[in-house]
């Protein structure tokens, strides 16, 4: 016990250390208000979610909800455009490059390099927040699943891909994100360029050997964390593909309604999503900063 006590004392200085963390860099902001007011307010917005939910959307079929198809729209008919998606697809892979070239042979300070920013702020952050507003645009743009396919094209396939197991679910997704929140959040390894281009090539390295042995779009859709994650945030937009894949305008955060109880697995995905959000800012109020002070002034708990 008191070497798992010296462990996390260990774990709990180098967490409360000054250097930026892994998604934020510069200068720490304090929130204008009170711990408990600011901890009321967001207890509250979720439990009125519920309630709202439990009032207006436990009788509501989806197919009775109004939407309008914009594939077909002479507006929009150019945003469904083969070639506009496929230059989409070219920007991604050539952004992703990049952001290895920069992260191995770049300036190696998180400030100062392309790689660091744009994986923790721009594309995490920023195209989590784009997937909720206008619909996952992860689906098109995923490099992985473009460079994976040029590769079908010019090699051919290997052979006919194992058919997914049913009993694994969403677990590699769940696993595989849970190791994405603890660079994020826990360690400092994601916060050196390089060994964050080091941590790209080698998901990489699992998402293309996992569509390589179940399939492009069976391993996509239950075991490649990010694709995962963006689609349930898509589910939020008021934009989506129907039943036929065509997209259509609906009301927001209509897609979130289903007819079957999701996959334990998945539940406990949107758990772990969950779960990271208050962890996060947990980390950064006093009242951690406190608990950090008391492990650290406890004799008997610093390491040995």
């Amino acid at each position: 016990m008191r070497r798992l006590l010296s462990s996390f004392a260990a774990a709990a200085m180098v967490c409360h250390s000054n250097q930026a963390a892994a998604h934020a860099f510069g200068q720490r902001y304090d929130l204008p208000a009170p711990l408990w007011m600011y901890l009321s307010g967001a207890g509250a917005a979720v439990a009125l979610s519920f309630v709202v939910m439990a009032l207006f959307l436990r009788s509501t079929p989806t197919t009775a909800l109004p939407s309008l198809a914009l594939s077909t729209s002479p507006v929009s008919r150019w945003l469904a455009h083969p070639g506009f998606a496929g230059c989409l697809r070219v920007i991604s892979v050539a952004i992703f490059l990049l952001v290895l070239a920069t992260g191995f042979f770049g300036v190696q300070s998180p400030l100062k390099n392309f790689a660091a920013p744009m994986v923790w702020i721009i594309w995490w952050i920023g195209l989590a927040i784009v997937s909720a507003l206008l619909g996952d645009l992860w689906r098109v743009i995923n490099p992985w699943r473009t460079l994976f396919g040029w590769g079908e094209k010019l090699l051919g396939r290997a052979g006919e891909p194992r058919p997914y197991p049913v009993g694994l679910g969403y677990w590699p997704a769940v696993f595989l994100f849970a190791v994405f929140a603890w660079l994020e959040l826990v360690s400092q390894t994601g916060e050196s360029p390089r060994q964050l281009a080091y941590l790209i090539v080698i998901y990489s390295i699992i998402t293309l050997w996992g569509m390589a042995l179940y399939g492009r779009e069976s391993w996509l859709t239950h075991g490649e964390a990010f694709t995962v994650a963006f689609s349930l945030f898509g589910r939020f937009a008021p934009t989506g593909a129907d039943a036929r894949g065509r997209w259509e305008l609906r009301p927001p955060a209509v897609s979130l309604l289903v007819e079957k109880p999701v996959a334990p697995s998945l539940a406990a995905f949107v758990l772990l999503i969950l779960a990271t959000v208050p962890y996060d800012g947990f980390l950064e109020t006093p009242a951690w900063g406190a608990v950090l002070e008391w492990i650290a002034e406890d004799a008997t708990l610093r390491p040995s």
